[in-house]
């Protein structure tokens, strides 16, 4: 309990000087601080149901937490109030091409829905599983960073000619939604959302206050209608599983000593070697399980850093995270066409450091949304100032 008053005030703290500055809400100093405080919350009101944060954990998250705060703090404070921002759009019209995905993959969701042996929307979570023996969606995967990227470019350049785009790729989002059930794929469009609008002025806190509740219900009816029959979920367990036991689990998780070097931090390179060299076979994303004491597998955003390098490790990582979220966000706040469409999807790596670490260790799907970005804002063209009314 200690830890999580200590933890608390900590955080307490960084948010109150950043509100002292007038920092934007939206800053990765503000949102991480923000991440953590509900953490540290959750862990006040169900930590009695888990076991103890362990000094390990602690000492580990407070070296990420203040390093990368400080970074945040003196790297992305507020820039110069930017100019009108530039509108682009593609020069051309993609509609029927996402309207033959959309059907495509409704038929392809009602196949595996239709396959398992539970009902069909956990036949749908269990399909995402790779150990669960069933018809996965895998080539869904294929299409998602440019899909997302072009969500995120739409509403970058949101106009009243491309409201028609923004409907369908909403759609499309909503639909790898359920293709694969996950909570987070959920929340990951509504945040670049969310992101985009705030870094922009238009998403005010008396706005937020509204949208936060409104994701939490979402999510936990995500949660529910994916349970397997029988299976029985309780607010308390959900936010103690799912929020609050990483940090837990961090202070318990298996520390293996016959890894390669950096094998978890640089795990895409380690996939590349096996694919074209035949090296060693890459770590698994997925972890193994550790009782705290509900089973868990996740370790927040700290455990590849820490199982590689130690403690020297996590400053490492929280100085390279401090660094590159700031100078995006600055840029992003600069009405940087790409900058701000990557701020806004990298925005769940912030947001999810509670939970895991969704840089480096899924580099592969970051780097094709990164191509798909640059991508499509290099084949995009001005618009008139005419044309820009939303």
């Amino acid at each position: 309990m200690s830890y999580l008053l200590f933890g608390t005030l900590i955080v307490l703290i960084v948010l109150g000087i950043g509100a002292a500055r007038r920092i934007s809400l939206y800053s990765p100093l503000m949102i991480s601080a923000l991440v953590w405080q509900f953490v540290f919350a959750c862990g006040l009101l169900v930590g009695n149901h888990f076991y103890p944060v362990t000094d390990r954990a602690f000492v580990l998250w407070l070296v990420w937490f203040l390093v990368s705060s400080t970074a945040y703090f003196f790297l992305s404070d507020q820039p110069p109030e930017a100019g009108a921002a530039e509108c682009r759009r593609l020069p051309l019209d993609y509609s029927l091409a996402l309207v033959a995905l959309i059907l495509w993959l409704a038929y392809q969701i009602r196949a595996v829905g239709s396959a398992g042996p539970a009902q069909f929307l956990s036949n749908l979570r269990l399909s995402a599983n790779d150990n669960a023996g069933l018809t996965s969606l895998r080539f869904v995967d294929r299409f998602y960073p440019w899909v997302f990227a072009l969500f995120i470019f739409e509403h970058v350049n949101a106009r009243a000619g491309n409201r028609r785009l923004r409907f369908l790729l909403w759609f499309l989002m909503m639909q790898f939604t359920m293709a694969t059930m996950g909570k987070l794929t959920a929340l990951t469009p509504i945040l670049a959302w969310a992101v985009i609008k705030g870094v922009r002025g238009g998403l005010p806190l008396r706005k937020l206050a509204v949208l936060v509740p409104a994701i939490f219900c979402l999510l936990i009816g995500l949660h529910l209608a994916r349970a397997l029959v029988g299976e029985k979920t309780e607010i308390g367990t959900f936010l103690g599983l799912y929020v609050y036991s990483p940090l837990v689990a961090l202070g318990y998780m298996a520390t293996p000593h016959d890894l390669p070097f950096g094998a978890h931090t640089f795990r895409f390179v380690y996939a590349l070697w096996h694919a074209l060299a035949g090296g060693a076979q890459p770590v698994e994303v997925v972890q193994g399980y550790v009782a705290v004491p509900l089973p868990t597998n996740v370790y927040t955003v700290i455990q590849p850093f820490a199982l590689d390098f130690g403690v020297v490790g996590v400053a490492l990582g929280a100085a390279i995270y401090g660094v590159f979220f700031s100078l995006l966000f600055r840029l992003a706040r600069l009405n940087g066409q790409l900058s701000l469409i990557l701020y806004a999807g990298f925005s769940m790596a912030l947001v999810g450091q509670f939970i895991g670490e969704f840089m480096f260790t899924m580099f592969s799907g970051q780097l094709q949304f990164v191509i798909a970005a640059v991508l499509v804002v290099s084949q995009s063209r001005r618009v008139p100032a005419q044309a820009k009314a939303v």
